[in-house]
């Protein structure tokens, strides 16, 4: 469609020329032309004053991205005071110049903090799709390429009252979100997800150690899913059959709020509650019914079933987790190809409970970093730097004990105690022995005992790796040790005091010589003592360049 940009008249006559632009028009989002880019190029050319100049898309790049926020009152209000001052000889305070502004403060945090490893996340990354590109029943939902790709996410609250994405064709279609969990404390943590379509939801592989990817499902709710179950004559329990599958394959797919049908119970029943472990599901009945079965059920089938429009809600306790360590996280939200979902509810919420909490509060991008999110020592700050070459309260080494290159100063503001009595014996040394249950390829071990135990303690037992310490202590729960375990179940294990600890060796003495049948002699010195469980719980050694002897004293 054309547009009338201008008419030149002249005194008695009508008009001589009527001058015509394409793609001009704002309320057609300048696309009446297929390339938006030349509409924008012919609006903005007539805005140049010389002949010889011109402006077009290109020019605009140095401020595109560019927002600008307002400040209310009430804002403004917030940094009165804030002004920095200095106090000079006499005592008397005065307004500090040049002038500090907030924007030299944020330079400075930013050199500081860096790229924030934790409660600084920017939000998974969301991938959008269009409803032909939608296959309820597949493992990966999702077919083909995303139309559009983001990392949106503020709160975890979505309520679509439109297109999920402009860019999709209809109100249908799906969003995939991805990325990493970061927790603030060590412990478990519940993820609660309710949504009026179709979802499932993901979190990583307990055990697993690096990369993106690696989920095991943990729900998935679809229209309609049957499942062979049990239940009373009026009462509201049934009891689902594990089978081969096992029965926490069969509840990823069962939501309370879902609708449950069977010739025994009554229309309108939904899932009040569900047990993941137990197989147990606990049943609201209908209004004005106190009971939701008729009569008994004996091993039949149980159909499970949900309308687009009507809410859900499933959730997931995790594995204990480690604070400040990433862990993959993936949700999806879709709606089916045959489902006209124009009219109807459309939302998907999460929320979480943290260890300790006693509610659920929602689940911020503040705990969520994108797929691409930059975790290189590249743009660490200078306090993640210092943290990282700390020796926090279990002690811990820095610096190199081999060469003067890798020396490290330590300052002082008060006096130095480098004083240390070497203990005598293995009893004293041994701050606790306890059983504690370890799970392959992580460093939590449950320990319903944990007294005696002190952060930097030595750990040994078996699936236990060498020169693994104690670096968290939840009391009497669980502790996270610095290296992964090598096997999963119950087993003893004793705790070594770390401080002036060398190493562990197997050996045996004759004379008085003591020769290590598993280890080696690196690291052992001169005038180090060792202790035994035999017998000889305290003598001197002397190193003779053996790789595995020494004389002892």
């Amino acid at each position: 469609m054309s547009r009338v940009k201008g008419i030149n008249t002249q005194k008695g006559n009508m008009a001589q020329k009527i001058y015509k632009r394409i793609g001009i028009k704002r309320d057609d989002n300048l696309g009446d032309l297929s390339n938006k880019t030349s509409s924008l190029n012919n609006l903005l050319d007539t805005l140049v004053d010389q002949s010889s100049s011109t402006f077009i898309s290109e020019d605009l790049d140095a401020i595109r991205n560019i927002f600008s926020y307002g400040l209310t009152n009430a804002n403004y209000r917030l940094i009165i005071g804030s002004k920095t001052v200095s106090t000079g000889s006499t005592g008397v305070n005065a307004d500090f110049l040049p002038r500090i502004t907030y924007q030299n403060r944020l330079d400075q945090f930013k050199v500081f903090a860096g790229i924030p490893r934790i409660n600084g996340g920017n939000g998974l990354t969301a991938k959008y799709y269009n409803f032909n590109q939608v296959y309820e029943n597949t493992v990966a939902v999702f077919s083909g390429t995303p139309i559009s790709t983001n990392n949106f996410w503020e709160n975890g609250n979505f309520n679509y009252s439109q297109k999920i994405t402009p860019e999709s064709i209809n109100t249908n279609g799906g969003v995939e979100w991805y990325g990493y969990f970061i927790p603030t404390s060590t412990g478990t943590h519940t993820f609660y997800v309710s949504t009026s379509a179709l979802m499932s939801f993901e979190f990583e592989t307990e055990g697993y150690t690096s990369g993106i990817g690696t989920y095991t499902e943990q729900s998935r709710i679809g229209l309609t899913t049957t499942f062979t179950g049990s239940g009373t004559e009026f009462t509201n329990i049934i009891t689902l059959a594990g089978g081969a599958v096992g029965i926490q394959t069969i509840t990823r797919n069962i939501g309370i709020g879902q609708s449950v049908s069977n010739a025994k119970i009554r229309t309108g029943t939904v899932v009040k509650d569900y047990d993941r472990n137990s197989g147990v599901i606990t049943l609201t009945p209908p209004v004005g019914f106190t009971t939701a079965i008729t009569s008994t059920i004996a091993s039949e089938n149980i159909v499970f079933n949900k309308a687009i429009g009507q809410n859900t809600q499933i959730s997931y306790t995790t594995y204990v987790l480690e604070a400040q360590r990433k862990y993959n996280i993936m949700a999806r939200y879709y709606i089916p190809q045959a489902i006209d979902a124009i009219g109807v509810l459309r939302n998907i919420n999460f929320d979480i409970t943290y260890p300790g909490g006693s509610g659920a509060g929602e689940l911020r991008f503040t705990n969520l970093y994108s797929s691409d999110y930059n975790f290189s020592n590249d743009v660490k700050g200078t306090i993640n730097t210092f943290l990282d070459n700390s020796i926090l309260s279990g002690g811990g080494s820095i610096g190199s004990t081999l060469t003067s290159a890798g020396y490290v100063k330590v300052k002082s503001t008060k006096k130095v105690d480098i004083t240390y009595s070497p203990k005598t014996s293995l009893g004293e040394i041994t701050k606790a022995t306890t059983t504690g249950t370890t799970t392959n390829n992580t460093k939590i071990i449950s320990i319903s005992n944990t007294d005696g135990i002190e952060v930097g303690n030595y750990i040994f037992g078996v699936g236990i790796s060498t020169n693994t310490v104690v670096n968290e202590i939840i009391i009497n729960n669980f502790i996270v040790a610095s290296g992964i375990s090598t096997s999963s179940g119950s087993t003893t294990l004793t705790f070594i005091n770390h401080r002036g600890f060398v190493k562990r060796s197997v050996g045996s003495t004759s004379g008085t010589t003591l020769t290590i049948s598993s280890g080696n002699t690196t690291d052992l010195k001169t005038g180090m003592v060792v202790i035994g469980s035999g017998t000889a719980q305290y003598t001197g050694i002397t190193t003779t360049g053996s790789a595995s002897a020494v004389t002892i004293s």
